[in-house]
């Protein structure tokens, strides 16, 4: 399944170069010699170019998957300093407000498994990192609940060696 279409980056490489050639006019003006236009617009270009590469190499990054799969678990992919991008493995439940005949349950996440490069990693994290571990599976899993993608983001997974 790929992250995005050729025709996307091609999309977005045009973007870039129209991009660069608007900033070397508005910086230099109309009224620049070519040359003093063009390495501007070159040193723009260079500048938008290095940006997409990063995005697409996040994107790659996070598509590593786990190599395992608990049908049971919400899988959230996060970016997390030092450790880049893991998907989590997690049990949520939200918050449920009290009734007359029921109480209200608090927010709930356990991290269940945390994987790196498609390996389980989650066995040898020091404390503070689990922590900020749960916190970042804890916003993700909010997010993915709140946008309705959670079992989208769960049939993504099952569903990655279809096509």
């Amino acid at each position: 399944m790929p992250i995005c279409s050729a025709t996307t980056v091609q999309s977005m490489l045009a973007q870039c170069s129209a991009d660069a050639e608007r900033y070397a006019t508005q910086v230099v003006g109309a009224e620049a010699s070519k040359v003093e236009r063009d390495r501007i617009r070159d040193q723009a270009h260079i500048g938008g170019l290095t940006r997409l590469a990063t995005s697409l190499a996040a994107q790659v990054e996070l598509a590593t998957q786990p190599a395992e799969h608990n049908a049971e678990l919400l899988y959230v992919a996060v970016r997390l300093d030092p450790l880049g991008a893991i998907w989590i493995g997690c049990n949520y439940s939200p918050a449920t407000q009290a009734t007359d005949s029921e109480p209200g349950d608090s927010e709930d996440i356990e991290v269940c498994e945390v994987w790196l490069g498609g390996s389980q990693i989650g066995g040898c994290l020091e404390p503070s990192i689990v922590d900020e571990i749960e916190s970042a599976a804890l916003q993700a899993a909010r997010q993915a609940i709140d946008e309705g993608c959670a079992d989208a983001a769960i049939d993504v997974y099952q569903n990655r060696g279809a096509e």
